[in-house]
């Protein structure tokens, strides 16, 4: 089908130039029937990744309705072959994607299942590619199984936030989720990467103190959290941390352990700091699946089990530190919550930097939207009050930290160490 047919119907005219990519190819070699849309196939996807019933149902009437429309069909089946078939040397970005309210013109509610629909199609790929890595790596079936229903605990997430599952999300599971390094353990899940973090790790080689430093070039306000240009009051001070490393000293900013980062610059000596961790190098990125209570001993427990689990399986990529970039590591939780939450007990479990530019991000995931829609939603939980009413008391309430490291050496030397 043409995509200009397409584009009009669908009234994607500002997406034109994204799924321009390959669209051609993708029309070639779309089949007369397409059975990974059909209902049993879906179904049967879904329950491999663990979905609840009441979603299963949702897709299903969506993807009677998509297979009804020519044009519908087309955009899906693009979709499909641009992430699990075409070898395109463009990357694929579903971030670019169109947005699920785009699509609500044309299929109203049931939009918000078409990209459950996109990746339940290729489910195929997907047990194909964590078969092989099974085999390859000797990974337990448990651990397999865990991990596809990995993605299980994270829809309400979703759909309150977005409705459904968004594209961008669409990528991570995809191409990280099942990615093959990436693999839940208990109460959490645990991806092998290069570290994000833009900070540099230094110990004492006589002391074991821990010191970390700001990567140069990294925009901070005045209170020592990351600047973007999407801050609610961009009137603060801005600067740009700096970092100078010769034979004899290490010159920088300190980022302190809850998780902001001092303009003042410090001086370490260089012969007696070791570097233990910087951007790049391996480290198990944690994620948060949702659904259950973040039980401390239940994550240290899967903390232990991941050290041992990827050291066994990767061993030619040896991670040295934890990871994690959450909203649940916003400090202003701390404002909210109690000393002994769960979550203001897991912050505290870790060294916290400043990961976090957007000022509504606890508003997205405590209320499910923007701080506008914080104000006129029905304020169910004691969470959601206390932030209406922190946000009613204090318009300079702005995202902090939302980053955490932990050293694999730190580990075992009891709680709270920074």
């Amino acid at each position: 089908m043409k995509l200009d047919d397409v584009i009009c119907s669908l009234r994607l005219q500002n997406y034109r130039k994204v799924l321009e990519v390959g669209w051609s190819d993708s029309q070639k070699s779309m089949p007369a029937e397409m059975s990974i849309f059909e209902d049993d196939p879906l179904k049967n996807a879904a329950k491999i990744l663990s979905f609840p019933d009441k979603i299963i149902h949702d897709i299903g009437r969506a993807a009677s309705r998509i297979r009804q429309s020519r044009e519908h069909t087309a955009l899906i089946w693009y979709f499909h072959h641009r992430l699990f078939i075409s070898e395109d040397i463009v990357p694929v970005d579903p971030k670019k994607w169109p947005p699920l309210e785009m699509l609500e013109g044309s299929l109203q509610d049931d939009a918000y299942m078409f990209y459950y629909i996109v990746l339940l199609s290729g489910i195929c790929f997907i047990m194909s590619k964590m078969e092989k890595v099974q085999s390859v790596r000797a990974i337990p079936s448990e651990i397999i199984f865990d991990t596809l229903a990995d993605m299980a605990g994270d829809l309400g997430d979703y759909n309150k936030m977005y409705g459904g599952l968004p594209p961008g999300s669409l990528g991570f599971r995809v191409n990280i989720n099942f990615g093959g390094e990436y693999f839940r353990l208990g109460r959490l899940s645990f991806h092998l990467t290069a570290s994000k973090a833009k900070i540099r790790v230094f110990r004492n080689i006589f002391n074991g103190r821990v010191v970390v430093l700001s990567e140069p070039g990294v925009k901070y306000t005045d209170d020592g959290q990351l600047y973007s240009p999407g801050r609610k009051n961009t009137g603060k001070e801005i600067w740009t941390a700096r970092l100078h490393i010769d034979e004899e000293r290490i010159c920088g900013h300190p980022v302190v352990p809850q998780g902001r980062t001092v303009k003042e610059q410090i001086v370490l000596c260089k012969s007696e700091w070791k570097q233990e961790l910087a951007f790049g190098d391996p480290v198990l990125d944690i994620h948060i699946p949702g659904g259950m209570p973040l039980d401390l001993e239940e994550c240290k427990e899967a903390m232990s089990a991941a050290m041992a689990f990827f050291k066994s399986c990767f061993p030619e990529k040896q991670a040295a530190a934890f990871t994690c970039f959450s909203w649940l590591l916003d400090t202003r939780l701390q404002e909210l919550l109690p000393c002994d939450s769960n979550i203001i007990r897991f912050q505290k479990e870790f060294y916290l930097f400043p990961a976090i530019a957007d000022d509504d991000i606890l508003f997205k995931n405590i209320a499910g939207g923007s701080r506008y829609r914080a104000e006129q939603s029905v304020k169910k939980t004691s969470l959601q009050r206390k932030l209406f009413e922190r946000l009613s008391s204090d318009e300079d309430f702005h995202a902090s930290a939302g980053g955490c490291f932990l050293l694999f050496k730190d580990f075992d030397r009891g709680k709270r160490v920074y």
